[in-house]
């Protein structure tokens, strides 16, 4: 499994507006697909459900990364105004560098937040219009890259769907749009309190080495019998699962 790529995956080029809900269900990208590059066989990983067959009056997702771990906040809101939030963070394990197969065993866990910071979320969105806004390249003067970060947001009604990416809003100069963006991921950052969460889930990734196949890995300080301790462990589970 495969999933955050360095390359950002050949899938955000065909990122689009779907408006029909019917003709969504065979031609839209799926979420799960831009995270992991998917190896089914293979696959035990942190899986999101497919927003575009989403049964909620909206329902509203952004994906985004940070160092080596990746993140979607997810915001409902029903038919009676009642409003409801969660944010899920997830690494994967990385053992190449320690001359071992890959295990594609994926490490998430899940923040429900509470209604008044789901009610803040989604009063920013239609304020910022962040809905409104064309993806990334379909935006005068918004080039992309491979080096920088890719923001996804996903938007599903119960009679439409539309799918947006975004390279790298802080690197785009001169576009208001880019600027907006750039500012709202910020807010948003800052309302669920992003760095306290990422800490906390940083405790408890249970893999000596990990990463989100960006440029960066996490690892663990260990003591030698520690090290013992988890390639035992992943000894184990290669074995068990059938991947050595």
């Amino acid at each position: 499994m495969r999933w955050c790529t360095g390359i950002l995956l050949i899938l955000l080029i065909v990122l689009s507006t779907i408006t029909a809900r019917g003709q969504s269900k065979n031609s839209a990208v799926i979420s799960y697909s831009f995270w992991h590059e998917i190896n089914p066989s293979k696959t035990n990983g942190f899986k999101l459900p497919q927003l575009v067959t989403s049964d909620n009056d909206w329902h509203w997702r952004l994906y985004l990364r940070d160092g080596v771990v990746c993140y979607t906040i997810q915001v409902f809101k029903s038919a009676d105004s009642i409003y409801s939030a969660s944010i899920d963070l997830y690494t994967e394990e990385y053992t190449e560098e320690l001359g071992e197969k890959p295990t594609y065993r994926v490490f998430g866990e899940t923040a429900h937040l509470k209604p008044q910071k789901a009610a803040e979320i989604y009063t920013l969105i239609q304020l910022r219009q962040v809905n409104e806004i064309p993806t990334g390249n379909d935006i005068n003067g918004w080039h992309t890259g491979f080096d920088g970060e890719t923001y996804i947001i996903e938007f599903a009604t119960g009679r439409s769907y539309s799918s947006k990416s975004y390279w790298s809003p802080d690197a785009i100069k001169n576009v208001k749009e880019a600027v907006i963006i750039n500012n709202f991921i910020e807010e948003v950052s800052n309302i669920v309190d992003m760095k306290q969460l990422r800490d906390f889930f940083s405790i408890h990734i249970p893999f000596e080495s990990f990463y989100n196949h960006g440029s960066m890995i996490g690892s663990k300080e260990l003591t030698v019998q520690q090290k013992k301790k988890y390639r035992k462990e992943r000894d184990t589970y290669q074995k068990k699962s059938h991947l050595d």
